[in-house]
């Protein structure tokens, strides 16, 4: 013995025996035919014989090995039957559940039981085997009730960290401290979670269903060594909690699938009523949300030509809605083409996008994934809808926790879309036909107070039979009249501000053949300038800022009749070159519009300005105006008619009496004489101002006394010292037709010839000038 703990390496055994007074030993093997059970140990006396001692012990060893391995055989078939024992109990309460509240308190019972477990989770791995979430466990834990370990429920982490990357690549149980796994240099997201619920240690055990792994047992242990957790009865364990854990995942995904067939079931029916976007934007909050379970769900359209998006639909409840910009991003029309919505459109399929990610590694991030992303969503799944062949939009649904979305979960999505598209179909047809039905009744109030409108000035005597004047000066205008007219001519009407052109102009359409049809005024001076095309051309609804439906412009309005464009010198230059084109083609297009309208328009313009001087300002297009001045008219102001004073002066006193209630019969000699005095500057409007005025002051039968502006020296008109020539329509048409190819030096086709300018193909202009007798040596 002495030898014996002498040694360097002496065991701890033979060092305590010796500190014991023991000095000798015996050692026997015991030996059952050729197996080794163990050794038998004599502690040696100094009355110890070698040769009898030793002979009797041998035999006595033999005996007692034999008596130890029938010992050790019937514990063995005692701790198997102990085992089946067990292991049946655990089956038979695990097979007839399937509820996981059950279930769980089971798996704790047991596991306490059999090995000293104190508590313990299951992870389950997803389909794809990419991700694994919190399944299964111990209810009564103390780690349940902890905040993090809650906010981790709704989580997926990735299968490649480093301990569960272990687990799924080993046969037996890793055990790993907290300490260490918040060591790693990848250190795993739930590290964090494990230690703040006090985890100092935790055992992790794979769940093999066959030699597939779905699923991960961790778990904490007081008494249990890893060796024991490697006996068969653990392993048994694992194999049934293996069949439980894919029982229980079959009989969810079977409820779920029910659950969602009737759902989506009803869902169908109530998308099948939708009329309007309120009762969408009801479904999608009230059953949507929680049939998929996420955050917030909007819906937005594909304009006609495809190339921009915007919204249609929005969620009220979505955090987006205090964003500053919102108002601005969903109130504005977005490219197709911006790198997310050009993908999900060509996708049959939902697309799923990681919004942390995608805005790391991407240079260009839309306005409208930036401001989701900053309101807290971290998800987003869109899926485009169709009517038929046609894409006619797409579904957006945003989460705050980014989650595995299944194969399932996109089939559902990508179904419910299916219907959603329907929907989306009806209430676009809806509100086309609310908005027609709309524009009709505005149409046919904007035509009745037209009519009302033109009815009230026909009846006011707006023909030229019933306009004042039987001086010589409005005589040669009442010829002119009967020989415009009949023609479709257009006529330009000039003359000093109240000489009556818009009277004029009505009497030039009510002898024509389009007298059954409207006149409509439009006063180019009245309107700002950014209104004259809309009140020409009309609009569509949205195409600017405003225009909540669509607009039928004056053109259309005054289709197969007569346009009257009073003011003619106040329309913005731009605005000329549209003008001339409508002119020219007989064709306009709405604002914001894509269809060509074809008109059939006669244009009156007026105007008290000197356009061609107009012209070498550079204020009105030379063009425009050869296409007016094709039949002109000047309308000869008052002082130039004096004779017609006195019937203008009672026409309106008759009017104004009348109005008035008054019985006024006739003015003063000397009232007369003031009037045919008096220059007047304001013409026609000014004296019928001025009798309204001496009307409502008079207080006798007859007007004596009348208020005039005090007399201006001098009054200098353009038009004053002309004379008024007589021609017929061929006659001006062959005076504007050489005006024009003189100006253009001759020059008949091509770019900047006679044709262009007048609007004609050149062979109509060559026909023109043989049948007006206009030769070269005309324009030479």
């Amino acid at each position: 013995m002495d030898d014996l703990a002498a040694l360097p390496a002496a065991p701890e055994y033979i060092i305590a025996w010796k500190e014991s007074g023991i000095h000798r030993v015996l050692g026997i093997p015991l030996l059952v035919g050729q197996k080794k059970l163990g050794c038998l140990i004599f502690h040696l006396s100094n009355a110890y014989k070698n040769d009898i001692s030793t002979n009797l012990i041998k035999a006595v060893s033999s005996q007692i090995a034999v008596r130890i391995s029938d010992i050790i055989a019937n514990e063995e078939i005692q701790r198997r039957e102990e085992e089946k024992c067990k292991l049946l109990s655990f089956s038979n309460a695990m097979a007839s559940v399937s509820d996981k509240i059950v279930i769980a308190k089971i798996l704790k019972d047991h596991l306490s039981d059999f090995f000293g477990v104190e508590d313990y989770i299951i992870y389950v791995l997803s389909k794809d085997k990419k991700t694994f979430s919190p399944f299964l466990f111990d209810p009564n834990a103390n780690f349940v009730k902890h905040q993090s370990f809650q906010e981790s429920l709704n989580k997926s982490y990735d299968i490649k960290d480093t301990l569960f990357y272990q687990m799924s690549k080993s046969e037996k149980a890793i055990v790993i401290s907290t300490e260490k796994l918040l060591s790693l240099t990848d250190t795993p997201n739930y590290a964090a979670t494990i230690k703040k619920t006090g985890i100092k240690k935790i055992t992790s055990v794979p769940i093999r269903l066959g030699h597939e792994n779905i699923a991960f047992l961790n778990f904490r242990y007081n008494e249990t060594t890893e060796s024991s957790i490697q006996q068969p009865l653990f392993k048994s364990i694992c194999s049934q909690l293996a069949i439980a854990v894919s029982n229980i995942i079959a009989y969810e995904e079977i409820a779920q699938r029910e659950a969602e067939k009737a759902m989506l079931l009803a869902l169908c029916n109530d998308i099948a009523k939708v009329r309007n976007k309120n009762e969408l934007r009801k479904i999608t909050d009230e059953k949507l949300k929680t049939l998929l379970d996420v955050n917030n769900i909007s819906f937005c359209y594909i304009s006609p030509d495809g190339e921009t998006f915007g919204s249609f639909i929005l969620d009220p409840k979505s955090p987006s809605t205090k964003h500053p910009e919102y108002g601005d991003i969903t109130s504005a029309m977005h490219p197709v083409n911006d790198g997310i919505i050009n993908k999900v459109l060509a996708s049959e399929d939902p697309l799923v996008y990681d919004m942390e990610s995608y805005i790391k590694t991407s240079s260009k991030v839309p306005d409208y994934f930036k401001m989701i992303y900053d309101v807290g969503m971290r998800q987003m799944i869109f899926s485009r809808l169709k009517n038929g062949e046609d894409i006619i939009g797409y579904l957006a649904i945003t989460k705050k926790v980014k989650t595995h979305v299944g194969k399932n979960q996109l089939n559902l999505i990508k179904a419910i879309a299916a219907q959603l598209s329907v929907a989306l179909a009806n209430i676009k047809a809806n509100e086309q036909i609310e908005d027609q039905v709309k524009e009709i009744k505005n149409f046919k109030n904007q035509l009745e107070k037209e009519n009302l409108y033109l009815q009230e000035e026909i009846n006011s005597g707006f023909s030229k039979s019933e306009i004042i004047g039987e001086s010589g000066e409005m005589k040669k205008v009442f010829r002119l009249v009967e020989q415009v007219a009949p023609s479709d001519s257009t006529v330009l009407l000039l003359g000093e501000t109240g000489t009556g052109k818009e009277l004029i102009a009505r009497a030039i359409h009510n002898a024509s053949p389009r007298s059954s049809k409207l006149m409509v005024k439009v006063n180019c001076a009245t309107l700002p300038a950014n209104l004259i095309e809309s009140e020409l051309f009309g609009h569509e609804r949205g195409s600017f800022t405003g225009a909540i439906e669509r607009r039928i412009g004056k053109f259309e309005l005054a289709n197969n009749g007569t346009l009257f464009l009073d003011e003619i010198g106040e329309m913005p230059f731009e605005l000329q070159v549209k003008l001339l084109r409508v002119l020219q083609e007989k064709e306009i297009e709405r604002i914001g519009g894509k269809a060509t309208i074809t008109v059939d328009v006669r244009i009156i313009a007026a105007t008290n300005r000197d356009l061609e001087k107009l012209m070498e300002e550079g204020k009105f297009r030379s063009d425009l105006y050869y296409r007016l001045n094709i039949f002109p008219m000047n309308l000869p102001p008052l002082r130039n008619r004096r004779e017609d004073i006195p019937s203008l002066a009672m026409h309106f006193i008759e009017r104004f009496s009348k109005k008035m209630r008054k019985q006024i019969t006739g003015l003063s000699h000397n009232v007369l004489n003031q009037l045919l005095q008096y220059n007047w500057p304001g013409n026609i409007r000014e004296l019928e101002h001025l009798i309204e005025r001496s009307v409502l002051l008079s207080h006798t039968d007859t007007i004596k006394e009348i208020l005039l502006p005090a007399q201006k020296n001098t009054i200098t008109n353009i038009n004053d010292t002309e004379e008024l020539s007589i021609k017929t329509i061929d006659e001006n048409e062959r005076e504007y037709i050489l005006k024009v190819i003189k100006h253009v030096n001759g020059k008949i086709a091509g770019v900047g010839g006679a044709a262009e300018l007048l609007g004609v193909p050149p062979s109509t202009l060559t026909s023109k000038m043989k049948r007006l007798g206009i030769k070269k040596e005309h324009v030479s």
